[in-house]
């Protein structure tokens, strides 16, 4: 099963992630998501913060009315 995949899966009513952003010596931002709720899923990296926004906006469940 791909990485894509299990993020795919449907989501539980919680989740928690670590998010860690750092500062290149070139100037760049650089951003990692690893989920720390007891999910085995793999860390994932972005080297663009609206990549790292999108990926959560279609990871985390959509609000319900």
């Amino acid at each position: 099963m791909q990485a894509n995949e299990q993020y795919s899966q449907p989501q539980p009513k919680r989740q928690a992630y670590l998010v860690r952003c750092w500062q290149e010596i070139d100037g760049h931002w650089r951003y990692t998501v690893e989920p720390v709720d007891g999910r085995s899923l793999p860390r994932r990296g972005f080297s663009q913060l609206a990549d790292l926004l999108a990926f959560l906006q279609t990871t985390l469940p959509g609000e319900s009315s």
